[in-house]
């Protein structure tokens, strides 16, 4: 049973990282490719997402959405792919080191109206347990609160 979940989970990912690579080569409007486990939702639960975790990741999502008028269906993946060319080395250099990564990057990209396409992903929980994530959807709103107001400036 782990081996075959194992072999599922790096057959998923080669074939995720080949899409994500794929369309940045081919679609030169492309800025960023991210795997969005919440655009196909029941996918999503049929991949044991905890539930807290599914309506906190649609709450968040929708909040970034609402704020920086977007239309993204997951803002809390750290599965990415970027075109180097498009990015200076400024936006990664100006982004958090830590958990907020990702989330940083995306606000950058954003407010410079790069273009990120976003790619079903699946999805495959365990059981691990982690008090992170209230910690993390506090960080989240403080982020992209700050950053808009910021950029009303």
């Amino acid at each position: 049973m782990i081996m075959q979940l194992c072999y599922t989970v790096i057959i998923n990912t080669i074939h995720n990282i080949y899409k994500m690579i794929n369309k940045l080569f081919f679609n030169q409007k492309i800025t960023a490719v991210s795997g969005s486990r919440m655009a196909n939702k029941k996918n999503a639960l049929k991949g044991k997402m905890p539930v807290y975790k599914f309506i906190g990741n649609i709450l968040l999502t929708a909040s970034y959405n609402f704020l920086f008028n977007t239309n993204f269906t997951d803002c809390h993946t750290g599965y990415w792919a970027y075109n180097l060319k498009k990015i200076s080395k400024n936006v990664f250099l100006n982004s958090d080191d830590n958990f907020c990564f990702d989330l940083d990057v995306r606000l950058q990209l954003t407010k410079r109206k790069f273009f990120i396409e976003e790619i079903p992903i699946s999805t495959f929980y365990g059981t691990e347990r982690s008090s992170m994530h209230f910690i993390y959807a506090l960080r989240f709103f403080y982020k992209i609160f700050k950053f808009r107001l910021l950029s009303l400036i």
